[in-house]
């Protein structure tokens, strides 16, 4: 039940900053007085109309999903819910191990691969790594035309796509990075 109060806190948020979302003046200058002042109005009328509406039918159906949900998480909580569990598992690993050996195994994988990660980058404070990090000015692009520049000089904006999907297809196009029309 943890994840609807925190989708709910979200969708608050999302809903107070939208009384931000305003036509700014730039976007407008090059039209007439009246065609912005009616763009304007009319953002405005959306955002205090049909997006208030949104966020409030959104922010009821999460208080109706946390009535309904109970004390638990997940379908262990209900009659049958433990052999759905291993009957997932199985299905789905080919594994006959119960819920909490996958959650153990998974933590113990975790624990592997970030001492792996330390240990090949020499990392021995990872707090003050990721400081560093955040600090550091070429981590991060600082403007959208930055990004482009970074991904375009990665083989000329483009890479060989080598994800394999579940049902083993494996796609031979180019992914590029190009803006998007507005």
């Amino acid at each position: 039940m943890w994840a609807v109060p925190e989708a709910a806190a979200t969708v608050r948020g999302h809903a107070t900053a939208s009384s931000a979302l305003v036509v700014a003046p730039e976007r407008v200058a090059g039209l007439a007085p009246g065609q912005a002042g009616r763009l304007a109005d009319g953002v405005a009328r959306v955002v205090e109309g049909r997006l208030a509406a949104a966020y409030r039918r959104l922010l009821e159906d999460l208080a109706a999903d946390a009535r309904e949900a109970g004390e638990g998480t997940g379908v262990g909580q209900y009659p049958g819910g433990a052999d759905c569990y291993a009957g997932l598992i199985r299905l789905h690993t080919g594994l006959d191990v119960a819920a909490d050996e996958v959650h153990a195994i998974g933590l113990a994988e975790v624990e592997r691969i970030t001492a792996r990660i330390h240990d090949e980058l020499g990392v021995t404070d990872e707090p003050g790594y990721r400081r560093r990090l955040t600090a550091e000015p070429g981590m991060y692009a600082s403007s959208p035309a930055e990004l482009e520049r970074l991904f375009q000089g990665t083989s000329s904006g483009c890479c060989r796509t080598c994800r394999v999907t579940s049902t083993g297809y494996r796609p031979r196009r180019l992914c590029c990075v190009r803006w998007m029309p507005r």
